[in-house]
Formats: structure tokens, C-alpha cells, sequence
């Protein structure tokens, strides 16, 4: 298997994916506990939605990575993903009321378990494994620099306009980093490899399978019900 070769387009697609990324996913938890306390909630339900969300990420966090093992096309993923982020986001600035915001965090936390997974699958289908480390170090760079403009523009736009225009500033952020990831050419990801695929092999086709059968052997838990049962 020869190295690739992926095309300039490509790898500034992926550059601006991973700063724009970072902004849409940015503008939506940090400044969430503020303005819905504009909104007259209090310390508890404030607390609950924030946590609601959290919760959301962890649990999806191993079938989302099963997900982006699974499915070819890791950029329709990641569009979609993010389409559900912002339809979170906007949700939360047109209904700030208790159901809709949790429904928004569940929305948001578990879709949000997708980016990393598929942005380092979609990483090492472009460039392969011999450049991936590298190329994971600018995707963190391009990623961190987009946390910092990021933070800074939305609280420049709360203070001068108000806290409810930073969820409708993220829908709008979904926009460009829907088009940095059509930028990418989908022929450049090799499928095999970046699923974790060897030289010469197809790589991936039980990954998702073998890791809940060791997820399920070695928990303490269901290992202890299975001995009990012998």
C-alpha cells in the first residue's frame, strides 16, 4: 500500500473543519449556564441541564466511535452532526423553557461524541499512519485556535448585543464548517485505513463488535454475574 497523497484542498478542508468545529461546539456550553439564568432559572435546573448534557456525551461516547467506525462516508457523519448541534443551539434560543433545553443538551451532548472520533478516522484515511501524528498536532492547533477566537468573538456578542445571540451565531457557524467539509475530497479518505486498517489489509470489520465483547468481559460487573453463573 503506497502512502497518500492527499491533494492541498483536502488538508486546508481539514485545517478549517477542525478551527470551525471548535467554534460551533464552543459557542454552545459555556455560556448556556448565563443565559438561561437571564432567563429566571435557578442553581438547580440551571445544574440539571448542564448536567443532562454531560451525561448525554459519555454514554454515546462508545457507539459514536462504533458509528464512525462503521459508516463509509465519515463526512455526511460529521454534516449531520453538526446540523444537529446547531438545530440544538437554536432550539435553546427560541424555546429557553425546561423540556426543550434538556431535549436540546440530549441532542447536543450526544451528537457532539461524534466530532473527535471522526475527525482522527477522517485524519488517518487522508494521510495514513506514517503522517498521522503529525497531522493530529495541526488538527489540535487549528482546533485550539478556534476555542480561543471563538470564546472571545461570542463574548464580545453577548455583551454588545445579548446572550441569546451567541446560539444564533452558532447556527450560523454551522454554515461555513459545512462547507470546510465539502471542501475535503471524499476520494482522498481511504476507507480501510481509517478504520485502522495495516498495509495490505481491510482493517475495521468487527472493531466495533470486539470492543463491547471486551468492554463486557473485563467489567467487574458483568464478569463477577458470569463466574456466579458457571
Amino acid at each position: 500500500m503506497t502512502a497518500p497523497s492527499p491533494s492541498r484542498r483536502t488538508l486546508r478542508g481539514l485545517d478549517w473543519l477542525n478551527f470551525l468545529l471548535a467554534d460551533v461546539q464552543t459557542g454552545v456550553g459555556p455560556f448556556l449556564a448565563i443565559y438561561l439564568a437571564s432567563y429566571k432559572w435557578n442553581e438547580e435546573r440551571v445544574g440539571l441541564a448542564l448536567t443532562v448534557g454531560g451525561i448525554a456525551g459519555i454514554l454515546t461516547q462508545t457507539p459514536a466511535g462504533g458509528l464512525v467506525d462503521s459508516v463509509r462516508s465519515k463526512r455526511a457523519l460529521v454534516g449531520v452532526a453538526v446540523a444537529a448541534l446547531a438545530a440544538g443551539a437554536l432550539l435553546i434560543a427560541l424555546f429557553p423553557w425546561f423540556w426543550p433545553v434538556m431535549g436540546a443538551q440530549i441532542l447536543i451532548g450526544g451528537t457532539s461524541s461524534v466530532f473527535i472520533p471522526a475527525i482522527c478516522a477522517m485524519s488517518l484515511g487522508i494521510v495514513g499512519r506514517a503522517a498521522f501524528d503529525v497531522r493530529q498536532g495541526r488538527n489540535q492547533t487549528f482546533n485550539s485556535a478556534g476555542n480561543v477566537i471563538a470564546a472571545v468573538s461570542m463574548g464580545v456578542l453577548g455583551y454588545l448585543v445579548s446572550n441569546r445571540s451567541i446560539f444564533f451565531f452558532v447556527v450560523a457557524l454551522a454554515v461555513p464548517t459545512v462547507l470546510a467539509l465539502l471542501v475535503i475530497r471524499p476520494d482522498e479518505i481511504d476507507y480501510d485505513l481509517a478504520r485502522g486498517a495495516k498495509d495490505g489489509e481491510k482493517g475495521g470489520k468487527v472493531v466495533a463488535a470486539a470492543a463491547f465483547a471486551i468492554l463486557y468481559f473485563f467489567m467487574p460487573e458483568t464478569r463477577n454475574t458470569r463466574l456466579a453463573n458457571q
